[in-house]
């Protein structure tokens, strides 16, 4: 059943046209490699760092497929976004030392989040203010979930 509710949100309610999530993932992609000790810290680090040179190419894909923005949806990773740098300052400093091209490839993503924040506050201005799913959607969300 998951897999047919995971494809009535993709097709279609759309989220992804709809919800900018490029900070939300990134730090999605990082947290648990940074904070859980499964490995050694070097490793960890090589795998963050390796992660963070493929985050501006993702920022810019998410730039691109958002065409029908919510506010609410914006707002909240403008949020994100804006906190994003303060966490990455945080894996720098601990990381530099196992990586050394750590700091310059933090600092290419920082520069991407600069122009991500500018894109969101754009974005934010010309984003629906309501969301609602509908009736029939509603509907059909329901039932998928056995309701």
């Amino acid at each position: 059943m998951f897999l047919k509710e995971y494809e009535f949100y993709l097709k279609d309610l759309q989220f992804w046209r709809k919800m900018p999530d490029a900070a939300e993932h990134i730090g999605d992609a990082i947290f648990p490699l940074f904070v859980r000790d499964f490995a050694p810290m070097e490793a960890r680090m090589k795998s963050i760092n390796s992660r963070l040179k493929l985050a501006p190419n993702y920022i810019e894909n998410t730039m691109k497929r958002i065409d029908m923005p919510v506010k609410i949806f914006v707002e909240i990773e403008k949020q994100t976004a804006r906190m994003a740098p303060f966490f990455l300052g945080t894996v720098v400093e601990v990381g530099s030392k196992y990586v050394d091209e750590l700091h310059d490839t933090a600092e290419k993503l920082h520069n991407k989040f600069e122009e991500y924040e500018s894109y969101l506050e754009d974005l934010s201005r010309d984003a629906e203010e309501r969301f609602w799913i509908g009736k029939e959607n509603l509907q059909k969300l329901l039932k998928l979930r056995g309701n």
